[in-house]
């Protein structure tokens, strides 16, 4: 049985809250508590299932017809003709990520270690409070979900690397991290090229965490900021008295990021005089300061344009000399638009650097919001889609983040909207890699389309944060055939 309390106040808790859409199996022989269970959780936002016993638990769970995948299962220990640990046993053996919650009203020490060492989530003793139920659930539902979220990401696009709030997990960025190890132990100046907004400047910060100098200097210079009077002095250094100002002696930039790594953003925007004297640097390895005298020094140049450089040199705006010493190595970072299957893992990293500058608790992305941010075509990349958030968070309250609340008026076109939610189940069918659209030419058409098929539902249950119910809703289709579906495709979550 279960403690009731007056009032409602439980229902809308945080606990039941998180419990919205779970599909709970709950295995009760006494009818009377069977329903007062199934009800309780069906009043916090659950789908229920139940069971009268081992058997027919088992049948749903495991089945030839199982309607699952269950987010969780409570399940009593005291069952006719067989034991809850019994089952738990063989549960544990065939869905190990599944969490199973066990009641009884036999509170013994043995039994709760022989639950918890055959894996059970957590053990629970008769009569519970409707509070301690929902938060142990709502655990064991997050458990149950991040599991399945985890395991369709890896799925579709294979590992996740994080570098800070940057992510490489999509075959694109994976191409450039794969490009950067090779680099990063060679001293061989690289060029990054891409538009504004890509991270160039995060790419040439994980190239220098990754080479043999990563315990050196790390030094960025925003070329475009340099005034061109100070541009000679500011990289390369001056004497006391070598201009009217300069009270004392300087080292340059490149002095500074000795041994290290020295980034020039923008490069394209360097004076030609300025771009001449690079060159000699990077020829030389050494620097002249301004009235004074040259120094040796041993830096990494990682220059960064969002130009096209070749289109520069035949204006006679930036030397063809220097452009063909620094594209040595040169690596093109791939805009947003190409690569929506990041969105979600990116946007959670930059709404949780948000709340920790913000001292706020971080707010997380709804299915609708996420399948909206996915549909934008984003040309201003990264740096537009931090800014979306950013304004979202700070004038749009509450814990999570719809697709309503991501629509903001665009500038000088009042009532237009930012960003526009999608048909969730669109975002799914174009994330996915683009050589899964093209099959082998050997392969059938059936073949074809149950492949495309199954990357759409992984898509759909990682935009829905493994909750197989949106996942399912998001697609049009009901909880039953998603799962029917996955079992038929083999899919694993």
């Amino acid at each position: 049985m279960i403690e009731t309390r007056p009032g409602p106040a439980w229902v809308t808790s945080e606990s039941a809250a998180a419990l919205n859409a779970a599909c709970i199996l709950v295995v009760e022989d006494d009818p009377v508590q069977r329903d007062l269970l199934s009800d309780t959780l069906r009043a916090a936002g659950c789908e229920v299932a139940t069971a009268a016993d081992t058997a027919q638990a088992e049948a749903q769970l495991l089945g030839d017809e199982a309607a699952g995948p269950f987010d969780a299962v409570l399940l009593d220990i005291m069952l006719p003709r067989e034991s809850g640990l019994d089952l738990l046993v063989r549960l544990h053996a065939a869905l190990p990520a599944l969490p199973v919650v066990m009641l009884t009203a036999r509170d013994t020490a043995a039994d709760a270690v022989f639950a918890l060492r055959h894996g059970a989530f957590d053990f629970l003793v008769k009569p519970a409070r409707q509070e301690e139920l929902l938060l142990v659930l709502r655990n064991a539902v997050e458990k149950a979900r991040m599991a399945r979220e985890l395991e369709a990401r890896r799925a579709l696009t294979g590992p996740v690397v994080e570098e800070g709030e940057f992510v490489f997990a999509g075959p694109a960025m994976r191409g450039v991290l794969a490009t950067l190890d090779l680099v990063a132990a060679s001293s061989a100046p690289v060029l990054l090229l891409g538009e504004s907004g890509t991270g160039k400047d995060v790419a040439a910060r994980v190239l220098h965490r990754r080479s043999p100098r990563r315990n050196k200097p790390f030094v960025a210079v925003n070329c475009a900021a340099l005034p061109r009077e100070l541009a000679e002095s500011e990289l390369f250094g001056h004497q006391r008295g070598a201009f009217t100002g300069a009270t004392a002696q300087r080292a340059g930039r490149f002095e500074e990021a000795d041994g290290g790594t020295l980034f020039l953003d923008e490069v394209a925007e360097l004076d030609p005089l300025i771009q001449a004297k690079l060159l000699r640097v990077l020829q030389e390895r050494e620097v002249t300061r301004v009235g004074g005298p040259t120094v040796r020094v041993d830096v990494r140049v990682v220059a960064a344009t969002n130009r096209d450089l070749m289109a520069e040199v035949r204006a006679n705006r930036f030397r063809e000399d220097l452009y063909y010493r620094l594209e040595v190595i040169s690596l093109r970072m791939p805009p947003l638009r190409e690569r929506v299957e990041e969105i979600p893992l990116l946007a959670t990293k930059l709404l949780e650097r948000m709340a920790v500058q913000e001292h706020q608790a971080a707010r997380h992305l709804l299915p609708d919001a996420v399948a909206a941010l996915q549909a934008q075509p984003w040309p201003g990349n990264v740096r537009e889609l931090e800014n979306l958030l950013r304004r979202t968070t700070l004038l749009r309250p509450g814990a999570s983040i719809s697709a309503a609340d991501l629509a903001w008026p665009a500038p000088g076109a009042p009532g237009a909207r930012a960003v526009d939610a999608a048909p969730p189940s669109a975002p799914a069918a174009e994330t996915a890699p683009a050589a899964a659209s093209t099959p082998p030419r050997e392969a059938s058409l059936s073949s074809a389309v149950e492949e495309r098929e199954a990357e759409v539902m992984l898509q759909a249950l990682a935009d829905a944060h493994g909750n197989v119910t949106q996942a399912a809703a998001m697609l049009g289709i009901g909880r039953a055939t998603f799962y029917r579906k996955a079992r038929r495709y083999q899919l694993r979550f």
